[in-house]
This record gives structure tokens, sequence and C-alpha cells, in this order.
């Protein structure tokens, strides 16, 4: 005997807006990435995240929404996909991270070298220095 509710998890009213409300902003994000002040590397990588969301976002609605319980092997697979769609945004945001930092130690390595050069520019060796002359 299947124990299992025949309703989804969520009522449908409820969880399709909201879902076309995070598709919508998702999709505005995808946008304002593109026109952005975004180094090429993270605007591809924050790119891809964002079209796995768009991906992750109308599936995480059906399981929710629409799939019941009761239908065990598509309930299944709708959750199976959703959390392989997870773990893909989660790698890309570790990707992400990873070239934050790299970005990161690139800049300190650059004001550290900034920090070293002489003040005036014109060491004791320097030829246009009319001090040595």
């Amino acid at each position: 005997m299947n124990n299992l509710p025949s309703n989804p998890l969520a009522p449908t009213w409820l969880v399709l807006p909201l879902a076309a409300v995070t598709l919508l902003l998702l999709a505005g994000y995808l946008i304002s990435l593109q026109s952005g002040d975004v180094p090429p590397k993270r605007r591809r990588i924050r790119s891809a995240n964002t079209g796995v969301m768009l991906l992750a976002t109308p599936l995480i609605a059906y399981a929710f929404g629409i799939v019941a319980p009761a239908n065990a092997r598509l309930f299944l697979l709708t959750w199976l996909a959703i959390t392989g769609l997870l773990a893909l945004m989660i790698l890309l945001a570790g990707l992400d991270a990873l070239y934050s930092m790299r970005l990161h130690r690139e800049q300190r390595r650059a004001v550290r070298e900034s920090l070293r050069a002489p003040v005036g520019g014109a060491g004791p060796t320097d030829p246009t220095n009319d001090d040595q002359r």
C-alpha cells in the first residue's frame, strides 16, 4: 500500500508565482552582469552559474508545486536532477571564490611592488638624476 501523499508538497498557486519572480530576477541579473564592469573570466563563471539557476528554478517549482510524492519515480528523478544542478552551482561558486582569491593575491602583489618603488622615481643610479653630474 502506498502511503505517500497524492498532492504536491506546496500549493501550486504559491510556488509558480514565486518561481516566475525568481526567473525574472535571475534574468535581470544576467543582463546586468553583461554590461557591468566585471573581469571577463568572472563574468563567464557567474553567467554559467546564473544559467544553471535559470534551469534549476522551474525544476524546483515543478518538484514543489506540481509533481506529487505518490508518483515516486517522477518525484525521485526530479529531485535527483535538482541535486545535480545544486552540486554544479556549488562547484561554480567554488571556482568563483578561487578566482576571487587569485585576483586578491595579484592586487596585493601589485600594491607591494608599488610600495617598493622609489618615491620620486629618480634614485641615485638613475641617469636622469642631475645631482650625480
